[in-house]
C-alpha cells in the first residue's frame, strides 16, 4: 500500500515537474512570416517589425515579405514612413499578412534629418519632403534625379545637356552664393558624398528619398549643407533570402528642331545677277539666296575625276537634320541578393547617346550589411562605380581649324541646306564626296568627320566607403562614430586626327559658280591646309576622408517632457590632383602617344595641380519636447577651415526650429470630422560656406602662351588678386509654415515662406591694370532670395471600387534681388565669352549682379530705342541703331516651378504620371546668332528676304520721336 501510495506520488511529482517543465514551452518562440501590403494591394519593401516590448524584429524584402521568431502571445508592431503604424497579436498563428494605411500628414513617421539622426515628422520646425521607393521607380526613370523631377517643392532639377553623362543642374531654393557653389550637398546612407554620384544610384537600390530644403533644416552638417539636402536611404537586409531582377530599356528621340526656314537655299554675297538678286552659291554655308524652285541645282564643286553633285534645289531633304541624330538607348539590367542582415546589388546601364557613335557604360556595385552584438551595432557599405564613355569632343572642335568657327555639332547640321542629302556623307573614309578634300562647303565642315576625327575616350572610377559604429552606453546616451571616404579617378584621352588635305585641293581645284564667271583656286586655305593630329592625356583624381563623431540620445525628463541631444565633431581632408600633358604636333598620323610629336609637349598649367584642404567642426543641438505636440530645436557649429587666413579661419553660426501640432494640442481638434491634422513652424539659422578654391589668398603666376621656350622659362602673375581679408559667405534663413490635413487626411494642404539673405559674397571686382591686376576678388555683394512653396495632395482623388486615382501638386515661386555690390558698381558673373564657341563679332551676353535687378540679369547687345522702347532706325536707311553700350534686361532664374503627379491604382498594378513647369525667366542661348548668321533661323525670312519697315520702329525728327510707317531697311535679309 505504501508502494502505491509512493508511485502515486512520484507519479504526482513526476506530472509537475513534466507541467512545470512545459509552462515554459507554451511562451516558447515560433517561426512567424507574412506579407505587408498597401491599401491597393501593392507589397511594402522597408517596413519595419518590432516584437512589442522588446528591441527584437526585422523589416520586409522588396516584395513585402517578413520572417521572425516570436512567441504565441506576442505581438507586433508594424511601422513605415508614410504609413500609419500598427499593432497586431500574433494569437498562435504562424502566418501574420497585414495591411498598412497611408498617413499622409505622417504624425508618427520618422524622417531621416541630419547625420543619418531619425526624428518624428511632427517635431520639424522646418520643411522636408520625403519620395518613397514606389514612387522613384514608377516612370522608371534612368536616374534618381529625372525620378525626383516634379514630386518635391522648391527642387528646380535642369537638364544641362542630352550626353550619355545625363548631366543635371539642381538648385533648392534657388542660389545662395553668386560666383560659388549652389548645388545641393548629397548623403549617401549617412555619408557625404559628390552630387555627381547621384546620377549613379539605380532608383531600384534606394529606400527613400529625404529633401531638406534649407540650410535650417541641417544645420549640424555644415557648410556643405547651406544649399539643401539630398538625404539617399539604401535599402537594407530583409529576414528571408532573396533574389530580385530588374531590365529597363528608354528610348529618346529629337522630339523637335528650333523654328528654322526651309524657302532658301545658299548665297553669302559673292555675286548677284544684274538686278542685285542673289545667285544660289554651291558651296557655301549661309542660306541668304534664292528661293527653292525645284530646278537641278549642284551641290559643291567639280572633283578632280570630273564628278559633280546634282540635286533639286528644293527642301527635299529637311527631315535629314532630325533623321541624322540617333535614337538614344539606355539598357539598364540590375540583380539584387538580401538576406537578414545584407543588400547586394549589380546593374550595368549602357547608354547609347543621341549623337552618332557616342557611348557610355556604366556599371555599379553596391553592399550594404549590418550587424549587432547586445549594445553594439556596425553599419558598413560599399559603392563602387566604373565609367567608360566614348564620345565626340565638342569643346576641341576650335581645335581642328584655330583661324575658322567651327561651332558646336548642332550648328554644324543645321547650317546644311535642306537642298543637299547630307546623311549620304556619313561615310567619309570612303565616300568621295564626303572626303575632307572633296566636302561640298567651302567654310563648314562635315558633322559626320567631325563625329569621327574628333574624340575623347576616358574611363572614372569611383568608390565610396563607410562604416558607422554605434555604442549604447547609458539608455539616453549612444556612442556613434562614422567614418567614409571617397575616392574618384579619372583619367581621358582627348584626340584630334591630322586633317589631310590632297595636292589637289590645295593647289589645283577650281572653285566656281556655274553659269557665271565667279571663280578662285585653289581651294580655301582657311579650311583646306592639312594640320598635325594632336592629343592631350589626363589624369584626375579626388580623395576626401571625412569622419563624424558624435553622442546622441533622448532623456525622459518627465512623463510630458522629454530631451534629445547631439554634441559631436567632424574632421575632413580633400586631397585633389591632375596631371596633364599634350602633343600639338603628332609626327605618325593617328598614333596617339605623346611622345610622338614635334616640338615640346603641351603641359597646360591650369590642369596641373596638387591641392590640400582641411576642414575640422564641432557641433552640437539640443530638441525639448513637451506632450508631443510642441518641439523646440536648438542647433550650433563653428569651423576651422584651412582656406581662410588664420584669423578668419574659425567662424560659428547657430540655428533653432520650433513646431505646434495644434491638432494635439487644442481639444477641439482632436477629434474634429474636418480638420485632421493642422500644425505650424518656423525656422531660423545661419550658415557659414568657405567659396573659394584652396590656395586662393595669395596671387599666382603662371607661364604665358609660347612658355618655356626651349630652354627660356617665364612667369606672368595672373589676373586676379585676392584681398587679403576674406571671409566665409553667410546665409542668414527664416522660414514658417503650416501643415494642414482636412477629411482624415484626405486632402492635405503644406505652404512655407522662407527669406535667404546671402552676404558676404565672394566675387571678383574690376579695377585699373595699372595695378597689375584687372580684378580684385573680395567679400563685396549681398543679395536676398526668398519664396513661398505649396504642396497640395488629395487621396483619393477618385475612388470606384478597389481602384482609385491620388493627385498631387507642388508650386514654388522664388524670386531674388541684389542688395549691395562694391560701390554699387555692376559686376559680370558669367557670360558668352565663357561659351564653348564664339564667333568673333557675335552679341554680347553675360549674367550680371546689379543693385536692385534679379540675381541674375543680363546685360546684353541690343538696339537703341526710345524711352517707350521703340527702336530707333536710321531715317533715310531704316536701319536700326545698334546701341553703343550694353543693356540690362531679364531674369535668368525660374519665378515658378510648378509639379504634378497623377497615380492611379487598383489591385497590384499601379501606373504614375508626372509633369513639370518652369516660367517667368529668360534665356540666352548662343544658337541664336548661330541661326541668324547663317540664315537659318525662321525671323531671316520673316519678310520673304525683301525690304520691309522695321516693327516696332521709330526714327528721330526735328527733335521728336516718329513711328516708323514707311522707311524700308536697305537690305531685306535684316533681320
Amino acid at each position: 500500500m505504501k508502494r502505491k501510495v509512493l508511485t502515486l506520488t512520484l507519479l504526482a511529482v513526476s506530472c509537475s515537474l513534466m507541467l512545470l517543465m512545459n509552462l515554459p514551452a507554451a511562451a516558447q518562440e515560433h517561426e512567424i512570416s507574412g506579407k505587408v501590403t498597401g491599401t491597393d494591394g501593392s507589397p511594402l519593401p522597408g517596413i519595419t517589425i518590432q516584437i512589442k516590448g522588446t528591441d527584437k524584429g526585422t523589416t520586409t524584402n522588396v516584395d513585402g515579405i517578413y520572417q521572425l521568431n516570436a512567441s504565441a502571445d506576442a505581438a507586433l508592431i508594424f511601422r513605415g514612413i508614410g504609413y500609419n503604424p500598427l499593432d497586431v497579436e500574433v494569437g498562435g498563428r504562424t502566418t501574420v499578412n497585414v495591411t498598412l494605411k497611408t498617413n499622409t500628414q505622417q504624425l508618427n513617421e520618422l524622417v531621416v534629418t541630419a547625420l543619418g539622426i531619425q526624428k518624428e515628422a511632427k517635431s520639424l520646425g522646418y520643411a522636408e519632403t520625403t519620395v518613397g521607393s514606389k514612387s522613384l521607380v514608377a516612370g522608371r526613370d534612368v536616374n534618381v534625379q529625372q525620378a525626383l523631377n516634379g514630386k518635391v517643392s522648391g527642387l528646380n532639377i535642369m537638364t544641362a545637356n542630352s550626353s550619355v553623362f545625363q548631366d543635371t543642374k539642381i538648385l533648392i531654393r534657388g542660389i545662395r552664393s553668386l560666383t560659388g557653389n549652389n548645388q545641393p550637398m548629397l548623403v549617401v546612407d549617412g555619408a557625404p558624398a559628390p552630387l555627381d554620384f547621384l546620377s549613379t544610384i539605380p532608383p531600384e537600390d534606394i529606400a527613400e528619398v529625404t529633401v531638406l530644403k534649407s540650410a535650417a533644416s541641417a544645420a549640424i552638417y555644415g557648410p556643405d549643407a547651406v544649399n539643401g539636402v539630398i538625404i539617399i536611404t539604401t535599402k537594407k537586409g530583409g529576414e528571408k533570402p532573396t533574389i530580385t531582377f530588374n531590365s529597363t530599356i528608354t528610348a529618346q528621340r529629337v522630339a523637335f528642331f528650333p523654328k528654322v526656314q526651309h524657302e532658301y537655299g545658299y548665297y553669302g554675297g559673292e555675286i548677284s545677277d544684274m538686278y542685285g538678286n542673289p545667285i544660289y552659291i554651291p558651296f557655301e554655308n549661309v542660306l541668304y539666296g534664292p528661293p527653292f524652285d525645284g530646278s537641278m541645282k549642284t551641290v559643291g564643286i567639280k572633283l578632280q575625276d570630273g564628278s559633280i553633285q546634282m540635286y533639286p534645289y528644293a527642301a527635299d531633304y529637311k527631315n535629314d537634320k532630325i533623321k541624322f541624330w540617333n535614337t538614344g538607348l539606355t539598357v539598364q539590367n540590375s540583380v539584387s541578393y538580401t538576406d537578414k542582415n545584407s543588400y547586394l546589388s549589380v546593374e550595368n546601364a549602357n547608354i547609347k547617346g543621341l549623337v552618332p557613335d557616342d557611348r557610355n557604360q556604366r556599371t555599379s556595385l553596391r553592399f550594404n550589411s549590418s550587424k549587432k552584438y547586445g549594445k553594439f551595432s556596425v553599419d558598413y557599405g560599399l559603392n563602387y562605380v566604373i565609367q567608360n564613355w566614348n564620345i565626340t569632343n565638342q569643346s576641341n572642335y576650335t581645335e581642328a581649324d584655330p583661324n575658322a568657327y567651327v561651332g558646336g555639332l548642332f550648328f554644324a547640321v543645321e547650317q546644311i541646306g535642306d537642298n543637299v542629302p547630307f546623311l549620304n556623307y556619313k561615310d567619309w573614309q570612303h565616300n568621295k564626296f564626303a572626303e575632307f578634300s572633296n566636302y561640298y562647303g567651302e567654310y563648314s565642315y562635315n558633322p559626320y568627320w567631325l563625329i569621327g576625327n574628333i574624340r575623347q575616350k576616358g574611363q572614372q572610377n569611383t568608390l565610396l566607403g563607410n562604416v558607422t559604429l554605434n555604442y549604447q552606453i547609458l539608455p539616453w546616451m549612444k556612442a556613434t562614430v562614422r567614418a567614409n571616404s571617397d575616392f574618384q579617378f579619372q583619367e581621358y584621352k582627348n584626340t584630334n586626327a591630322p586633317i589631310i588635305v590632297s595636292y589637289w585641293a590645295t593647289h589645283n581645284a577650281v572653285v566656281s559658280v556655274p553659269g557665271t564667271s565667279y571663280s578662285y583656286s585653289p581651294r580655301s586655305p582657311t579650311q583646306y591646309s592639312s594640320r598635325p593630329g594632336t592629343e592631350v592625356d589626363d589624369q584626375y583624381s579626388n580623395a576626401r576622408l571625412n569622419m563624424d563623431y558624435f553622442l546622441s540620445g533622448t532623456v525622459p525628463a518627465s512623463s510630458n517632457f522629454k530631451v534629445s541631444y547631439v554634441a559631436g565633431g567632424m574632421l575632413r581632408q580633400t586631397r585633389t590632383k591632375e596631371v596633364s600633358v599634350g602633343a600639338n604636333a603628332l609626327v605618325v598620323p593617328y598614333l596617339y602617344n605623346v611622345s610622338n610629336r614635334s616640338g615640346d609637349a603641351d603641359v597646360p598649367s591650369g590642369n596641373n595641380y596638387d591641392i590640400l584642404s582641411r576642414i575640422f567642426s564641432a557641433y552640437g543641438s539640443v530638441d525639448l519636447n513637451y506632450k508631443g505636440w510642441v518641439n523646440i530645436e536648438l542647433a550650433g557649429r563653428n569651423d576651422w577651415d584651412s582656406r581662410l587666413l588664420q584669423q578668419n579661419r574659425s567662424f560659428f553660426y547657430p540655428g533653432a526650429n520650433v513646431a505646434f501640432v495644434l491638432s494635439q494640442a487644442i481639444p477641439a481638434l482632436k477629434q474634429n470630422s474636418v480638420i485632421s491634422y493642422l500644425k505650424i513652424r518656423g525656422a531660423i539659422s545661419k550658415s557659414g560656406n568657405v567659396n573659394l578654391a584652396p590656395y586662393s589668398l595669395q596671387a599666382t603666376y603662371s607661364p604665358p602662351s609660347g612658355f618655356p621656350y626651349g630652354n627660356t622659362v617665364g612667369f606672368a602673375p595672373n589676373k586676379t588678386i585676392p584681398s587679403p581679408d576674406l571671409k566665409p559667405e553667410f546665409v542668414n534663413t527664416r522660414e514658417g509654415g503650416v501643415e494642414m490635413g482636412f477629411l482624415n487626411d484626405r486632402i492635405n494642404l503644406q505652404a512655407t515662406y522662407f527669406f535667404q539673405e546671402n552676404t558676404n559674397q565672394i566675387i571678383q571686382i574690376s579695377q585699373s591694370y595699372t595695378t597689375g591686376y584687372s580684378t580684385v576678388l573680395a567679400n563685396a555683394a549681398d543679395f536676398n532670395n526668398y519664396g513661398v512653396e505649396m504642396d497640395l495632395g488629395l487621396t483619393p482623388l477618385i475612388k470606384i471600387g478597389r481602384s482609385q486615382f491620388n493627385f498631387k501638386i507642388n508650386a514654388t515661386y522664388n524670386n531674388n534681388q541684389v542688395t549691395h555690390t562694391f560701390n554699387n558698381t555692376p559686376v559680370v558673373v558669367g557670360g558668352s565669352n565663357n561659351f564653348i564657341q564664339v564667333a568673333v563679332g557675335y552679341p554680347t551676353a553675360n549674367n550680371i549682379a546689379v543693385v536692385g535687378k534679379p540675381a541674375f540679369a543680363f546685360q546684353l547687345s541690343d538696339y537703341l530705342r526710345d524711352p517707350a522702347g521703340h527702336v530707333i532706325v536710321d531715317p533715310q536707311t531704316g536701319n536700326p541703331s545698334l546701341n553703343p553700350n550694353l543693356v540690362i534686361m531679364g531674369r535668368s532664374l525660374p519665378l515658378w516651378v510648378i509639379g504634378t503627379t497623377l497615380s492611379y491604382s487598383i489591385g497590384r498594378f499601379s501606373a504614375e504620371m508626372t509633369w513639370d513647369y518652369r516660367g517667368g525667366y529668360d534665356f540666352y542661348s548662343g544658337m541664336g546668332p548661330d541661326e541668324d548668321f547663317g540664315g537659318i533661323s525662321a525671323s531671316s525670312a520673316r519678310y520673304g528676304r525683301q525690304r520691309f519697315v522695321f516693327p516696332n520702329s521709330v526714327y528721330m525728327q526735328n527733335g521728336k520721336y516718329i513711328p516708323n510707317t514707311n522707311v524700308q531697311v536697305a537690305d531685306g535679309n535684316l533681320l
